[in-house]
């Protein structure tokens, strides 16, 4: 459907920052947005995937952390403490 084309083409162009924007603020809050659509979708591996490129692409950014959060939260859910803590 057409919704899926707008949606994956968006997706695409948060997956280009770090490459086009090197370094910018932008970057972090684009991963974590992808991630955040990823996770809604319960495609739990690729939200694991880019919280992580978030939380590593500007790590003083408060989405940075926010996706830190959530990975830890991804770690409990499935019971794996020591992960979470790291």
């Amino acid at each position: 459907p057409r919704g899926n084309r707008k949606r994956d083409a968006g997706q695409q162009t948060f997956l280009q920052l770090p490459e086009r924007f090197p370094g910018q603020p932008e970057v972090t809050e684009g991963l974590y947005l992808l991630a955040d659509l990823k996770h809604d979708d319960l495609a739990i591996e690729e939200a694991r995937r880019y919280y992580g490129q978030a939380a590593e692409a500007s790590p003083d950014q408060y989405e940075a952390g926010l996706a830190l959060m959530r990975l830890g939260g991804l770690e409990l859910l499935e019971e794996d403490y020591e992960g979470a803590l790291d």
